[in-house]
């Protein structure tokens, strides 16, 4: 058993692979992505098991912060992914880009709870990068790009995000190619033969480190729950992005990874 409570400021804890939630909170909705639903965007269509390949809790919040979440119009959820490798290709979500705000894309914020986290970023224009994080870091999902969770390690990956709950993700770009723009197949990445850009060299995906982003209020000690329900204005950015679209582009500017 190991409680998640002081990671994530919520009284959860995850025993034998499930999370179980304790305390006057709720979620809205759960799902399990099964295989087959994966099958499309996995490495080797042709694997058996595991049936169920990750788990989502959308729309948690403790019972006196619901009318504060649906006000905003913002969604706290948790994804959790075993260490459960499909086939010979790394643990990951589906994938999926986000709708158009204004000039932008809805942007999101990511949380790493538990375990080691890969976010596979694809822009619609661009190549792809990795962000490598850590338990307490904080990943900012900028306006135009696509993102694939990856869980590498055997242990489980717990992760939290905020995200605006007015629109539905897009998946049908990541289907429609049989997956993202590479695969992580053991310890390499691996190019996607399907996708329009894969002719680019393997040695042109960056990878870099989850950083702060104190503009944002996005500190590593601070959970993202907390965060916003001290400060809910600060989050405005999920809804409006227009005026923080330098700060969002940002992120993913950064140097190669030294991890």
């Amino acid at each position: 058993m190991i409680s998640l409570e002081e990671k994530v400021g919520l009284p959860i804890k995850l025993i034998d692979n499930k999370l179980i939630f304790f305390g006057d909170f709720s979620y809205e909705s759960f799902a399990a992505r099964t295989l087959e639903e994966m099958r499309p965007v996995l490495y080797d269509k042709t694997i058996t098991a595991p049936e169920l390949c990750y788990y989502m809790y959308r729309g948690i919040s403790f019972f006196s912060d619901t009318r504060l979440f649906r006000e905003k119009e913002v969604s706290y959820d948790i994804t959790m992914l075993p260490g459960k490798k499909f086939g010979k290709e790394c643990a990951k979500t589906f994938g999926h880009f986000h709708p158009s705000v204004g000039y932008l894309t809805y942007p999101e914020v990511y949380e790493v709870i538990l375990g080691k986290a890969l976010f596979l970023f694809e822009g619609f224009r661009t190549g792809s990068v990795v962000v490598k994080a850590e338990e307490g870091d904080k990943v900012v999902v900028p306006p135009f790009f696509g993102h694939v969770l990856i869980n590498s390690a055997k242990d489980v990956l717990v992760t939290g995000n905020l995200v605006a709950n007015n629109f539905k993700n897009y998946y049908e770009h990541y289907k429609r190619i049989g997956g993202a723009m590479y695969f992580k197949v053991g310890k390499k990445f691996v190019a996607n033969p399907n996708h329009p850009n894969a002719a680019k060299p393997i040695e042109k995906l960056r990878q870099i480190n989850a950083k702060e982003v104190s503009e944002l209020g996005l500190l590593k000690k601070a959970p993202l729950y907390a965060s916003f329900v001290e400060n809910p204005d600060a989050f405005n950015f999920l809804h409006y992005p227009e005026p923080y679209k330098k700060v969002l582009a940002g992120y993913l500017d950064q140097q190669k990874s030294s991890r």
